[in-house]
């Protein structure tokens, strides 16, 4: 799978299929050949896609029936672990519609404080599983730059692919490394002997 740089429409996307170099028909193990050319840049476009954009398309310029289903997997996953909204005004609801990425980072945002936000547009972390898809870091630059002032720079930080997927167990593999990490945690023992007692002492203050 693959983003493009720009949104485009089912009509001009056509016109630059196949892409060179991207395998498009794709065979599933009882021998079917399924050809996936446009769903390849259609399922990843969903998560720059919101409510409000996809009842702008219309039935008519909608996705076919297949690459919906696989796009929801992909949406599902993403809506799950941020939190989603109506407005950008208004409180995150986790049974709320779903809100495109580049809107979600924008909210988060508006939520810091004013002096802060200039700086942390500037510093925008992908990392994840579902950050691999190519020119996503380029695209989500630019769909965030449209949403906040000019005055804003913003900057996406990308690792390797290998850092985005396996971000989380380097990192946690870091932690567990300090030398103060013994106080981050309780044992077994520790927990069965005094509880929340001592759980609540260690862990808030």
């Amino acid at each position: 799978c693959g983003l493009p740089l720009v949104r485009f429409s089912n009509q001009d996307l056509a016109a630059h299929l196949p892409v060179p170099g991207m395998p498009s028909t794709y065979e599933l193990p009882d021998g079917t050949p399924i050809n996936l050319s446009p769903e390849l840049f259609r399922v990843p476009e969903m998560l720059f896609d919101d409510d409000e954009h996809r009842s702008e398309q219309g039935p008519e310029k909608g996705t076919a029936s297949s690459s919906s289903v696989a796009a929801g997997s992909a949406v599902a996953a993403a809506s799950a672990a941020v939190p989603s909204s109506s407005s950008s005004q208004s409180p995150a609801t986790p049974a709320g519609p779903h809100v495109a990425l580049q809107k979600m980072v924008h909210k988060s945002l508006s939520l810091c404080d004013v002096d802060v936000r200039k700086e942390l547009a500037g510093s925008i972390l992908l990392t994840g599983g579902g950050a691999q898809f190519k020119y996503m870091p380029e695209r989500l630059q630019r769909e965030v730059t449209a949403l906040v002032p000019s005055s804003y720079k913003v900057r996406v930080i990308a690792p390797s692919n290998i850092e985005r997927r396996f971000g989380v167990w380097i990192g946690g593999s870091i932690v567990s490394s300090l030398g103060s990490f013994q106080q981050m945690w309780l044992s077994k023992t520790e927990y069965h002997e005094l509880g929340r007692v001592l759980a609540e002492q260690r862990f808030t203050g």
